[in-house]
């Protein structure tokens, strides 16, 4: 009898190599490129000059928290002990020094995660003008520009959540301490640790509470223990304030409950009694859809939708914080780029977000542009979003006719050999 025949190994999904020389040479071009942008436009920045400030109040045993901290209300610091360590180097340098590699930090991380997405999902693959790029870059390209202008944090954070999220499936561990930086920094990540849960990723939320619990209580070595409880104190007080009082928010806000307090003639603690239940069946509904979905590991919308929603159901929505669309930008790329992926209704709903999204930096005038943002045109643009996104997520788009990805351990594979 004949041996049988070798069974050919799979073959790599596209875009899965090693980076080319060319792509070595534009990375490299791309982050010179806004190095130097940054030693120009980056001390002008809103709120970088606020955090070296910050550093330097501490260091002068000024107040680090309150109105006082930072340059003054509103431009006041507003980040846990931790956040003073982790930028402690950049405010040894030169504003505009430090501020360069601030923003250039911020390109690679946007490129370094593109490729990774392109790698993963099967598209970003190539700069070529299509429809498919000029959808993606319509909806992130105005917040980006904004938040990169502003100089602040939120595009870091950002970052780490989408790596976290995208590494879940196959370094749980990893995707855990990456998140759990991002929480030791900013509170809004821990809306992805529910999702986790929901989805049966029970490993990485596990590690990602308790690497935010160490990196929150690691200031001690600096501070002291009781230095350190006492800036925390701090630092919660102001926040819940802030969190609790729409009057101590000087932007339009675009999340739901910005949108309902400027459409209802009602007080602020009416409308959080308003908000804060619909806030929580919203949260709640969506974690029970993303549960029952399943999707292919190769379908990028679950969590496309999660961070569609973020920035709608959170506290205070300022414009530069919808930077958090980039995951839902790269998937609209990835659902325009495969012709069956996504229904007529998702493409419909997606493409209105994204035309609306970069019209609205193209209107004339600051007036004009506060206007909008008084009738919550951004809040439209993440409401048309978030149901295009949920469509597809129901049936309407990428889950049903999504190829699962080989490379990726828990395609097709039942929940308990998934979490493993």
């Amino acid at each position: 009898m004949a041996p049988a025949a070798p069974v050919p190994a799979p073959a790599a999904p596209a875009g899965r190599g090693a980076p080319t020389a060319v792509e070595w040479t534009a990375f490299a071009a791309a982050i010179a490129a806004f190095f130097a942008l940054g030693l120009r436009i980056g001390a002008r920045s809103v709120d970088f000059p606020v955090y070296c400030h910050a550093v330097l109040a501490w260091r002068a045993h000024g107040p680090i928290y309150g109105p006082h901290s930072g340059l003054g209300w509103p431009m006041y610091y507003r980040y846990p002990p931790v956040f003073l360590l982790f930028f402690f180097p950049f405010a040894l340098l030169p504003v505009a020094a430090a501020a360069a590699i601030w923003l250039a930090g911020k390109a690679a991380a946007l490129l370094a995660f593109a490729r990774a997405f392109g790698r993963e999902f099967g598209w970003p693959r190539a700069l070529a003008p299509s429809p498919a790029w000029l959808a993606a870059i319509l909806l992130l390209a105005p917040y980006l520009v904004l938040e990169f202008r502003y100089g602040n944090v939120e595009f870091y954070i950002v970052a780490l959540c989408a790596a976290a999220l995208l590494l879940a499936p196959r370094r749980p561990a990893l995707a855990g301490a990456l998140l759990g930086l991002a929480i030791a920094v900013k509170v809004w990540p821990l809306f992805f640790v529910p999702y986790w849960l929901a989805t049966r990723r029970r490993r990485p939320a596990a590690v990602a509470i308790a690497v935010a619990l160490l990196l929150t209580l690691a200031p001690a070595l600096v501070f002291g223990w009781a230095g350190n409880l006492h800036l925390l104190g701090q630092w919660a007080a102001q926040e819940s304030t802030t969190a609790l009082h729409a009057g101590t928010i000087w932007f339009p806000n675009q999340s739901l409950r910005g949108v309902l307090t400027r459409a209802l003639p009602f007080s602020d603690p009416a409308i959080t009694r308003l908000w804060l239940p619909l806030d929580l069946a919203a949260y709640l509904a969506f974690l029970g859809f993303a549960r029952s979905r399943r999707e292919p590991a190769a379908a990028p919308t679950s969590v496309a939708a999660a961070f569609c929603l973020l920035p709608i159901l959170a506290p205070f929505t300022h414009v530069k914080d919808l930077v958090v669309l980039l995951w839902p930008a790269l998937t609209l790329g990835w659902l325009f780029a495969r012709r069956t992926a996504a229904s007529a209704a998702v493409r419909g709903l997606c493409s209105s977000a994204a035309i609306l999204a970069g019209a609205i930096p193209l209107v004339p005038g600051g007036r004009a542009q506060h206007w909008l943002q008084l009738k919550g045109a951004d809040f439209v643009v993440l409401c048309l979003l978030a149901a295009g996104l949920l469509r597809a997520m129901s049936g309407g788009g990428s889950g049903a006719q999504a190829r699962p990805n080989r490379q990726m351990p828990d395609a097709g594979l039942p929940p308990a050999e998934a979490e493993r």
